[in-house]
């Protein structure tokens, strides 16, 4: 796994719940190290110890713990430089969803070695839309729930969405149904192009 996935759930831990807490999810993963380096690749048993630790050291499923993590990387200040690539999408929140079939071509532009999946959305014309998650590692639509919530949020838009799983060819799927049930239920947060990542 690239290490720019460990390095994300480091800072939503830290930022979240504080260093003491991502020092016990480590040495609940059995680590020998207690940071990450966002270059580095990582075996993806090493993310996987990591998630499990997070859950039971935060006492939250993983589908909790990734829908959180999508939410904090829309959410958090530290974290600015991601809400604003993610609403490079687009002005309205619609324009985002559209250019979220485009989303992991850009990705892979700059970071070929990050496993991202394949994201296809099926608009149905009476503001609902299917997102369809191609990916051989379940886990991927709890992320993108959080990121979605936050981005509607983030837009001032209303929605509703929900996260489905269901099998095809023996995998495990994921898709999210979204409704679209106000564009302009509260007042946008609108993206200033002069932020950035504030982390240190």
């Amino acid at each position: 796994m690239f290490g720019l996935v460990n390095v994300a759930l480091q800072f939503f831990v830290e930022d979240t719940y504080g260093r003491p807490i991502w020092e016990e999810v480590t040495r609940e993963a059995k680590l020998d190290f207690r940071d990450f380096e966002a270059m580095l690749p990582y075996p993806d048993a090493i993310t996987d110890a990591v998630l499990d630790a997070m859950s039971q050291v935060l006492g939250k499923d993983q589908q909790t713990v990734l829908h959180d993590l999508g939410t904090y990387l829309v959410t958090n200040d530290n974290m600015d430089v991601v809400r604003r690539l993610l609403r490079y999408g687009g002005g309205e929140f619609e324009d985002f969803l559209i250019s979220l079939d485009e989303l992991s071509d850009r990705v892979r532009l700059s970071l070929p070695d990050l496993d991202m999946p394949q994201l296809t959305l099926q608009p149905h014309g009476d503001g609902s839309f299917t997102l369809k998650i191609d990916s051989d590692r379940p886990g991927y639509g709890a992320l993108l729930m959080g990121i979605v919530q936050a981005l509607a949020d983030d837009y001032g838009a209303l929605v509703l969405a929900e996260l489905q799983t269901f099998y095809d060819d023996g995998q495990t799927r994921e898709r999210i149904e979204i409704e679209l049930v106000d564009i302009a239920f509260s007042q946008d947060r609108g993206l200033d192009l002069g932020a950035g990542l504030r982390r240190q």
